[in-house]
């Protein structure tokens, strides 16, 4: 929350489309904090698109998959098949794929299959907002929740979540 990832993928995105690349960027079609189209959407409002699945990335038509260069999976812990694909894309079809999401949950546990990626990956990139309880440059390393429902997945923004330091996720 507020780290980045949105701005980062941006990022990649004119990166690789600068020297030519084709780029795929996918996300889950629950995600419609922002946008209720197939588009990216990153807190200071810049929209760019994407393709939307509902939560099986091997679904995606293999024609359309192998005309990508680069494939870019953003909020990556909701894909159940996320380890699959990326073994299948990196290993099999020799694309570069980017994954980005949150390794843990409002409770710091595992979230999704993204942590199981890292010892597939050639890099790791933990990107963290600032604290928005210290307000004083601290990372915020957690998300505390501010809402009363239970169970791992509750799809918000800073309505729902904030990003904290562990001194702010663990005081009052």
């Amino acid at each position: 929350m507020f780290s980045g990832k949105s701005s980062y993928i941006y990022s990649a995105v004119k990166r690789y489309a600068s020297i030519g690349l084709n780029v795929v960027v996918i996300k889950p079609s629950s995600d419609i904090r922002y946008s209720v189209f197939p588009e990216i959407v990153t807190h200071d409002g810049v929209r760019f698109e994407c393709v939307s699945v509902l939560s099986n990335l091997m679904e995606i038509d293999f024609d359309f998959r192998n005309r990508a260069n680069v494939i870019i999976i953003e909020e990556a812990q909701f894909f159940t098949d996320l380890v699959l694909f990326a073994r299948c894309v990196v290993e099999n079809e020799k694309k570069t794929l980017i994954v980005v999401g949150l390794d843990g949950d409002s409770d710091r546990k595992r979230f999704g299959q993204v942590l199981d990626c890292i010892p597939l990956a050639d890099k790791v990139t933990r990107l963290s907002a600032m604290c928005s309880g210290c307000m004083d440059g601290t990372p915020a390393l957690f998300t505390k929740r501010l809402s009363s429902q239970t169970g791992q997945v509750l799809i918000g923004g800073a309505d729902i979540y904030k990003p904290v330091c562990r001194a702010c996720y663990l005081g009052p």
